[in-house]
C-alpha cells in the first residue's frame, strides 16, 4: 500500500483518493477550524492510519464490528445487505482526534454511520 497522498481542496478540507478492496473512492479530512501547518500535519498523518487500518482490514470483519455495535433502531437484516459507500474524516481541533465516519448503505443512498476513534467503532446510527 502506497502513501497516501492528501490535496488541499480548500483551506478547511484536504481531499484523497483511496481504494478498499478494489472499489475507489473519493474521501478526505475535514477541520472544523483554522489549524497551524503542525496541527494540519499531525492530522492528516492521524488520516493516513485511520485510513490505513480500513484499507487493510478485512471487509467482512470491519463490517462484522460495526454491526457489533449496531442501535435497536437499525434494521440487523437490512444492515448485513449493506456495503461500505462513504469514508471521511473530521479533525477535532480541542480533542486533539480524528473522527472517521464509515457510511453503509446501498446504491441509492446511505442507511447507517459508524464513527470510529482510535480504531474501534465508537457508535453507530441510522443515516438522517
Amino acid at each position: 500500500m502506497s502513501t497516501l497522498a492528501f490535496e488541499p481542496l480548500s483551506t478547511s478540507f484536504f481531499g484523497c483518493r483511496i481504494t478498499i478492496s478494489g472499489i475507489a473512492y473519493s474521501s478526505g479530512v475535514l477541520f472544523e477550524s483554522p489549524v497551524s501547518s503542525a496541527e494540519q500535519e499531525l492530522a492528516l498523518q492521524n488520516a493516513r492510519s485511520a485510513f490505513g487500518f480500513v484499507q487493510d482490514e478485512r471487509p467482512v470483519d470491519l463490517h462484522a464490528a460495526v454491526a457489533r455495535r449496531l442501535p435497536p433502531t437499525v434494521d440487523a437484516a437490512v444492515f448485513d445487505e449493506c456495503r461500505l459507500v462513504s469514508l471521511s474524516a473530521v479533525w477535532r481541533t480541542r480533542a486533539q482526534s480524528l473522527e472517521l465516519s464509515l457510511a453503509y448503505g446501498f446504491d441509492d443512498g446511505v442507511y447507517a454511520i459508524a464513527s470510529l476513534r482510535d480504531n474501534t467503532v465508537e457508535e453507530v446510527s441510522l443515516a438522517d
